[in-house]
């Protein structure tokens, strides 16, 4: 049912430290697994154990010991349904939903402004954009607005059947995108994904390669500056020992991007509504950026330059 992971995702490293060990049992992380989005009954995860690790040689935290392929599949097809995504975004992640809802749509906006004012000058046809975890499609859908050329992947076949005749194109794997969309990306995006792989560093090297030179990736991931162990749901969902494998801080994000040949970029400014506070916030960030685990990273051009 579980395999261990005997190297660090980052350094490939042998030696680690512990972090957080426990059983999925155990009446705290039960309480916490039974608030989130799983249709199935998790009996079978009695007496089993994980195991949150960090790096002796570069400090990257990840969950030693995860889900076998076989049952990393059952979880993101039998285990997380849209019945009970739904439910858990409504009841439990926000409940201030229409204001959730509203603030996703528009940093959403923000990151395909500074996209098209990023990119834009490198293509004389629409800007091709692959969204690597697209979920649902949502923010396909609002690229298609902005005239991008977009397409998603997502494993999840619950999450794609939400976003079923919602005219997206999304596919299983990028297999599938290169033969149905051939050709390199202006800019790629993964929006709390990374956490999810059990092969992140591959896959985003494998993505890399996917990126056209001078083109753009947009990370996102939890931020595991979070108190261990867990007190609450949102410090819980940071290390989720089922779904979030690999645990980033702004710095281990940061090396793990400039691994695969990325350079990390300031974030452009991008205003999306005249609110004053928005609009005060907004012209800020030009002064001034947090280190977060939102990273904007470019492919240096083939001529060596980065143009970041």
């Amino acid at each position: 049912m579980f395999e261990l992971r005997d190297e660090c995702i980052l350094c490939r490293g042998s030696a680690f430290d512990p972090v957080w060990r426990g059983r999925f049992d155990d009446p705290d992380v039960s309480r916490f697994l039974r608030q989130f989005h799983y249709s199935s009954d998790l009996g079978c995860l009695t007496r089993q154990d994980f195991n949150l690790v960090q790096c002796a040689n570069c400090g990257m935290r990840f969950h030693q010991r995860i889900l076998a392929p076989d049952w990393i599949d059952r979880l993101y097809s039998e285990w997380i349904d849209s019945r009970q995504i739904e439910a858990f975004e409504k009841n439990v992640a926000d409940t201030d939903v229409t204001r959730a809802a509203y603030e996703q749509v528009r940093q959403d906006i923000k990151h395909l402004l500074r996209l098209r004012d990023t990119v834009a000058a490198r293509t004389q046809g629409p800007i091709r954009l692959l969204d690597f975890g697209c979920g649902d499609g949502r923010f396909l859908r609002l690229a298609e607005m902005l005239q991008f050329e977009s397409v998603g992947v997502d494993f999840s076949a619950s999450r794609k059947e939400r976003a079923q005749g919602t005219g997206v194109r999304i596919f299983p794997d990028l297999g599938s995108v290169s033969r149905a969309s051939p050709g390199a990306f202006h800019a790629i995006t993964l929006f709390e994904t990374l956490e999810h792989l059990v092969h992140p560093r591959e896959t985003l090297g494998a993505l890399t390669r996917l990126l056209e030179p001078g083109g753009v990736m947009i990370v996102t991931v939890p931020d595991c500056r979070t108190p261990i162990p867990p007190t609450t749901l949102t410090e819980f969902h940071n290390v989720h020992p089922l779904e979030h494998l690999n645990c980033f801080t702004p710095a281990t994000l940061t090396r793990f991007v400039e691994s695969v040949g990325l350079v990390p970029m300031s974030r452009k400014p991008a205003h999306v509504t005249t609110r004053l506070k928005d609009v005060l916030r907004t012209e800020a960030s030009r002064f001034w950026q947090p280190k977060t685990t939102t990273l904007y990273a470019r492919k240096p051009a083939e001529n060596g330059a980065s143009n970041a």
